[in-house]
């Protein structure tokens, strides 16, 4: 799993089809595996895919009168998120998994979050699933 093309899969993979599918991934490569990577590409997967999520949820909503896409709240959240995911990305693909990377990846799915209005807090809804990838960067954030 050390090759960047796995890992990049591993993001892929997350994206697509959620963390669970890359987790298994990345647990059948075997123990000998450093995880830490693939963790982290994982979480950069699961984060872009909520980033999509909310532009999704987003597009075709108004206010009364003015698409939520235009509104300058809206659109300064979206690059706040956008912001802290690209720190992630450029920490990541250097090869650096440490804290900040992590923690980018939290600020930008919590952005997110905001992005869905009530929504995004109802269990099963994307509030599940930036959840599940702060406690999966819980032990490597604790190891360091």
């Amino acid at each position: 799993m050390t090759d960047p093309v796995d890992l990049r899969m591993l993001r892929d993979l997350a994206q697509a089809e959620g963390p669970q599918a890359a987790l298994i991934r990345l647990v059948q490569a075997g123990p000998a595996v450093d995880r830490a990577p693939g963790v982290a590409w994982i979480r950069l997967g699961v984060s872009r895919r909520m980033l999509d999520s909310a532009v999704e949820h987003l597009r075709g909503r108004d206010d009364g009168e003015t698409p939520l896409l235009n509104l300058p709240m809206v659109r300064g959240l979206l690059a706040e998120a956008v912001g802290s995911w690209a720190e992630a990305r450029v920490l990541i693909e250097s090869g650096e998994y440490s804290p900040r990377a992590h923690e980018c990846l939290t600020d930008a799915d919590r952005t997110c979050l905001r992005l869905f209005g009530a929504s995004g807090f109802v269990v099963g809804g994307p509030g599940s699933l930036a959840l599940a990838s702060e406690e999966l960067a819980d032990p490597y954030l604790e190891a360091s």
